[in-house]
């Protein structure tokens, strides 16, 4: 990926170059063209290489969501929900155990660019639960919110940062929404079925 930064890099260059020998203006926005043109393209390889660079790891961040939440709330991950044929899986799930709401929460996790940006789908996560959080590392949460943001769904939209010392940091809130496709019960009892049989879950329980 970087080789082919250097690439675009050295073609931008002779774009540029070959503009400045022409006194035709027309042939200087085509070559000025070509060059931003290419800028995009670095950029995105660019977009691509840093978060990856950062090394996040999704198992320990659904490890950390579960370690932090799992006092107060019944809470699992990999959990798939389906109501006819909408069928989601969450990478974590939880339901309230002491508030009387009982808000039922998902998380969704993205560790890179290229993964948040493909997800068209995520406001379909709100059918099964009250509130939906993106949990992504740092370096994403200007995108993050831009994507939120751009949500009809933004209200009940929220996003989590982890920082490099896998710390979580609420960065936007969300609210609960009403209407939930199966019932509330019905989610609860999947979930304390879901926990008390992983792995992960009994792990985190005994350190």
């Amino acid at each position: 990926m970087i080789k082919n930064v250097k690439i675009l890099r050295k073609k931008i260059n002779a774009f540029l170059l070959e503009s400045t020998k022409s006194n035709d203006l027309n042939y200087y926005k085509k070559q000025l063209n070509k060059s931003l043109s290419l800028l995009k393209s670095v950029q995105f390889y660019l977009n691509q290489i840093a978060p990856a660079s950062e090394n996040y790891d999704s198992f320990q961040i659904k490890k950390l969501l579960i370690s932090t939440y799992s006092i107060k709330n019944w809470i699992t991950d990999e959990l798939t929900l389906n109501y006819g044929s909408l069928i989601r899986r969450f990478d974590v799930l939880m339901v309230e155990k002491y508030n009387s709401k009982n808000r039922v929460i998902g998380f969704e996790i993205k560790t890179n660019l290229n993964d948040l940006k493909k997800d068209n789908k995520f406001e379909d996560y709100l059918r099964f639960c009250h509130i939906l959080y993106f949990v992504v590392p740092e370096i994403l949460k200007e995108e993050a919110l831009i994507k939120i943001k751009n949500s009809k769904e933004y209200r009940h939209i929220g996003l989590y940062c982890v920082t490099k010392n896998y710390d979580l940091k609420l960065v936007k809130r969300g609210i609960k929404q009403k209407s939930l496709l199966i019932p509330k019960k019905e989610i609860i009892n999947k979930i304390k079925e879901s926990a008390y049989n992983k792995y992960t879950y009994k792990i985190i329980h005994h350190i």
